[in-house]
């Protein structure tokens, strides 16, 4: 009987720490979920195929502050388009960083990806 309780104690802590990490891992996915979410309309507007949009239409229509996750997983978002390219066609750098709503200095994901802009 001793043996047994000396063997509950030790597994505790690592039965502590597998749901720290889980739980961990469950706000990292609902993160990167979102950051998608985000992305998802910018790439259908910005399709690679049939390019036709310019870089001022990136540049005022898709940057965003402070999207709020519907989904009420307490999550934000920011968007932000990098600088036009010097010669076009060319590409520009969207970017989405999403943190927990109140703490923007503290992102948990932050994914780029690059739409393709044939005019300034």
């Amino acid at each position: 009987m001793f043996l047994l309780a000396v063997l509950a104690l030790a597994v505790l802590p690592l039965m502590i720490g597998v749901a720290q990490t889980s739980s961990g891992n469950r706000t990292l996915a609902s993160a990167n979920t979102f950051a998608n979410a985000q992305l998802a309309p910018i790439r259908a507007a910005f399709p690679t195929a049939t390019a036709s949009k310019g870089c001022g239409e990136a540049r005022t229509a898709l940057p965003r502050t402070g999207v709020v996750d519907p989904a009420a997983t307490g999550l934000s978002a920011d968007v932000a388009v990098g600088s036009c390219p010097a010669t076009y066609p060319g590409t520009v750098t969207v970017t989405v960083r999403v943190y927990r709503t109140g703490e923007p200095s503290k992102p948990l994901v932050t994914l780029p990806t690059r739409i393709l802009v044939v005019k300034a």
